[in-house]
């Protein structure tokens, strides 16, 4: 794992983490078998019962084979964190402007130039944090 000291954090700030696959990939171009022997990977290092497909893409056959060990989670709001054409702060804004209660959002946080890993995702959290306590987590 690159990061284990934000991934602990996040945990210990009473966030959900789940699995994503281990390189990231396409389930719509990928056997079932290979996809899920690479979410076992990937289950290595994240303790999680919650799984979200990258780019949303998930076929028939792997949704069958994955709910028998995970809760499959997609997204309401898809922030845009991942383009680092974006800047930081007007991704920030869309978060800020489309939050709501009992959304389900999907962050990548990505590392981007001159920031650090986590400069969205803190920007995104105080703010859901000052209107609305604390969010919930989908899974303990």
């Amino acid at each position: 794992m690159e990061h284990p000291d934000i991934y602990q954090q996040i945990l210990l700030d009473g966030h959900s983490v789940g699995n994503h696959t281990h390189n990231h990939l396409n389930g719509w171009k990928t056997a079932t078998d290979k996809y899920v022997a690479n979410i076992c990977e990937a289950a290595q290092y994240i303790r999680s019962k919650l799984f979200r497909p990258p780019y949303g893409r998930i076929s028939p056959f792997q949704i069958k084979e994955l709910k028998k060990d995970y809760q499959i989670i997609m997204w309401d709001v898809l922030s845009g964190d991942f383009d680092r054409k974006l800047p930081v702060r007007p991704v920030c804004r869309m978060w800020c402007s489309s939050y709501s209660r009992g959304l389900s959002w999907c962050s990548t946080t990505a590392k981007r130039p001159g920031t650090g890993l986590a400069t969205p995702f803190q920007g995104y959290w105080s703010t859901v944090s000052a209107r609305a306590g604390k969010s919930a987590q989908l899974y303990k």
